[in-house]
């Protein structure tokens, strides 16, 4: 591995850490210094449980990241195969169906590696937040590849929410992951949209540059 790959691969790493489990260590410290500077006695049910989901958020963040650093999956396997062995694993550990539909791409056609792991994060990072927070039993995602652009899907049937207050909706439920992911697909000259409805469930469409 030449400098410049160890360079890519230093900085791709500080880019995952910094978009995950930092922003939920960040938020965990302003919780609970919130709770020690209220004026009140106890601390509620509600609260101790929200604590534990972030700490649960930032051991799952982790455990990626040192999984992939133990690892090459995508180099190995292929964005597509990995894709399936990520689903295949979610679906032994979790009460949930995920259909997978693909349309122009093959393990043997290589994308520019910054896109394809961005494809896989995103898919990674929207299912995690799907059993985490939708209630949904399926989901349902589309991978689809054109001359100019690439799309991801994925949808779910699950409780929705209102999409008027998306921004106060990520901080809330400590969608961090995903806000990084909206960061790293704005910065490649992608889309990405949420549409969403109360208890109609939620769409995540990322549009991206084809980089071939």
């Amino acid at each position: 591995m030449n400098h410049k790959m160890i360079e890519e691969n230093k900085k791709e790493i500080a880019r995952e850490i910094h978009d995950g489990p930092l922003q939920t260590g960040l938020y965990i410290s302003r919780r609970l210094k919130q709770l020690n500077d209220s004026k009140q006695n106890t601390v509620r049910n509600e609260e101790i449980t929200e604590i534990q989901e972030l700490i649960n958020n930032l051991n799952d963040e982790l455990r990626t990241i040192c999984f992939d650093l133990r690892t090459s999956i995508l180099k190995n396997k292929g964005l597509i195969d990995s894709i399936s062995v990520l689903m295949e694993e979610i679906m032994k550990k979790e009460s949930i169906v995920i259909f997978f539909d693909v349309e122009g791409f093959s393990n043997s056609l290589k994308l520019e590696e910054k896109i394809e792991v961005t494809i896989f994060r995103i898919i990674q990072e929207g299912i995690r937040n799907i059993v985490r927070h939708s209630g949904s039993k399926k989901v349902e995602i589309k991978l689809r590849q054109k001359t100019k652009y690439i799309e991801i899907e994925l949808k779910d049937f699950g409780q929705g929410f209102d999409i008027t207050i998306l921004e106060k909706y990520f901080l809330e439920h400590n969608h961090f992951g995903l806000i990084g992911m909206r960061e790293r697909v704005q910065n490649l000259g992608g889309e990405f949209i949420i549409m969403s409805h109360p208890r109609e469930g939620t769409v995540l469409q990322v549009i991206l540059p084809n980089q071939k």
